[in-house]
């Protein structure tokens, strides 16, 4: 995450999309994302984690109920998941 943040010149995660992403990673993705409340950065947590599922020989999908929210998340995280 460091290194992608640094060659993409943005902010690292804050701290507690960290604490969020490993809670997400180790409960396998149970209802966590429900408790984090709009504007905290679950699109953020869903990219790294889908791609940390997928380096883990893991099928992922992620799906909205809204298409230009999809379509705004997957243009947010394009760039770490290129990286």
């Amino acid at each position: 995450l460091y290194t992608w943040s640094i060659a993409n010149k943005t902010q690292f995660p804050k701290d507690s999309q960290i604490v969020a992403l490993l809670l997400f990673i180790h409960s396998r993705g149970k209802g966590l994302l429900k408790l984090i409340r709009t504007g905290e950065g679950k699109t953020l947590i869903v990219g790294i984690a889908a791609a940390f599922f997928a380096l883990c020989g893991q099928a992922v999908d992620v799906v909205s109920s809204n298409r230009d929210l999809a379509i705004e998340g997957e243009q947010n995280v394009v760039h770490f998941l290129n990286y």
